[in-house]
């Protein structure tokens, strides 16, 4: 049985982010199901690294009330498992799952002495993510991590925008991620300005439409194995200020709507480089591209597509 992020039973974190694009109460939520033919409401992923205090709702195992509090605790690290294992020295385990019927659990560790929680999140088989997965992995500047990402099935998914925004992390391996119904990735790496490589070339992109800001703000991005943008038709601030960034791009959709800044202030370093190619039919939405980017930017007109 799988499980999935729903607006069912719902798990949320109480504390004082600093300030960021969506300073707003966030929710992680699971629902074990079997099909999945009813409407399915937005839900974002709770921030952890949590300064404050962390309270969590649903059905709690130890505290009748059904809320756990923390004071001065800290959820640094979250794990997914699509194996049960149970952790026999959580200090609280948590049901996540819809039919409360254990299917889908948390257990809460503390990390040696310190104020440091990591949340281990069990369920038998993958763990299906909501189709609306907007912002599910943002970090407001609490450094935390992920681990077992391939535990998640993202299948479902049309919605991407912002997953990763502001993610701390100088790597990420997202070979795991089914992006075949995602339209939408705008922001995915907003920000991101750790992050030095990235190997988005396996992803399945025939949904795709939205790219913009998509690596905007990633001020560290070296190399981009980027992937296919053939249905795309917004990118604005696609690279936008990828000061480092070398990568290639083929422009071939004629219908390509919104293209403005996409390169500012990207490829100005010595080495970086960003190289278009085109088709007849887009070679003038290239050239527009790389007339309005900024003087001292590396971006090139590359080879023409003819087949």
């Amino acid at each position: 049985m799988n499980a999935t992020w729903q607006g069912k039973i719902t798990v949320t974190a109480t504390y004082i982010p600093p300030v960021s694009m969506k300073n707003v109460m966030k929710k992680m939520e699971f629902n074990v199901y079997e099909n999945v033919n009813e409407d399915i409401s937005s839900s974002g992923f709770v921030k952890p690294g949590a300064s404050s205090s962390i309270m969590i709702s649903g059905t709690n195992k130890t505290y009748p009330s059904n809320t756990l509090s923390v004071s001065g605790f800290s959820i640094k690290k979250i794990v997914f498992q699509d194996t049960i294992n149970p952790y026999t020295d959580a200090f609280d385990v948590v049901d996540f799952s819809a039919e409360g019927d254990n299917s889908v659990l948390g257990y809460y560790v503390r990390n040696g002495d310190s104020k440091d929680i990591t949340l281990y999140i069990q369920a038998d088989g993958k763990i299906k993510v909501n189709p609306i997965a907007s912002g599910y992995f943002c970090d407001n500047g609490g450094s935390y991590t992920f681990e077992g990402l391939e535990s998640l099935d993202t299948s479902m998914v049309t919605d991407m925008s912002y997953m990763f925004f502001n993610y701390s992390q100088d790597n990420l391996n997202l070979d795991f991620l089914d992006t075949s119904k995602v339209e939408s990735m705008a922001g995915f790496f907003f920000e991101c300005k750790n992050l030095v490589n990235l190997d988005l070339s396996s992803f399945d992109t025939s949904k795709l439409t939205d790219i913009s800001s998509i690596c905007s703000g990633c001020v560290a991005l070296t190399n981009l194995n980027m992937f296919s943008i053939s249905n795309v038709t917004n990118m604005k601030y696609a690279f936008y200020n990828c000061k480092l960034i070398s990568t290639a791009i083929k422009i071939t959709n004629k219908n390509l709507e919104y293209y403005n800044h996409v390169t500012d202030g990207s490829a100005i370093a010595p080495n970086a480089l960003i190289t278009i190619d085109y088709t007849t039919e887009t070679e003038e939405i290239v050239n527009q591209i790389i007339k309005n980017n900024n003087s001292n930017s590396n971006i090139v007109k590359g080879s023409l597509i003819t087949n």
